[in-house]
């Protein structure tokens, strides 16, 4: 005689791409998805200032190799995931982290450094401007271009 099916016993046939459990709690699965968002998106926000002002950078050194930064930082939102909901939940906090991280980035000194309110005043809407330019064009189109990419290779390949 078989055994009658309970709740602990009956668990949805789901596969990797369908699943939204996982061994831990909700708070603990937000949390982790919300850090590995963050710190992706911190640190490909950074590349992407980095690529932009490659003439800071004193090493001599390519920027096409920081761009790849960017580029590893959209493929690693998607492999760091558990199943494809966390993927896609990652690579939007890991997308506005990073945007926020680079629109920061240009908006510092303005913040930091001893400025006139005048010359705040002059400077912020060209510097916003150069930010927004450099998350439409470079991060956006190389973030999401790679993150695409490897959701789509992953899918290839699994099924």
């Amino acid at each position: 005689m078989t055994e009658p099916k309970t709740e602990t016993s009956a668990k949805p046939r789901t596969t990797e791409w369908a699943t939204d459990e996982g061994n831990d709690s909700p708070l603990v699965r937000t949390l982790l998805t919300v850090g590995k968002g963050i710190l992706t998106g911190i640190i490909g926000g950074m590349a992407a200032f980095t690529y932009t002002q490659s003439s800071l950078v004193t090493w001599t050194i390519n920027p096409q190799y920081i761009l790849l930064l960017v580029a590893s930082t959209g493929a690693f939102a998607h492999l760091l995931a558990y199943d494809l909901h966390e993927s896609i939940r990652i690579g939007i906090v890991a997308f506005l982290s990073g945007a926020i991280m680079l629109t920061l980035s240009w908006v510092a000194p303005l913040l930091l450094l001893p400025y006139s309110g005048t010359a705040r005043d002059l400077l912020l809407p060209r510097l916003l401007g150069n930010a927004l330019r450099d998350v439409l064009l470079i991060y956006a189109g190389v973030f999401l271009g790679a993150y695409l990419l490897t959701l789509t290779v992953d899918a290839y390949v699994t099924v």
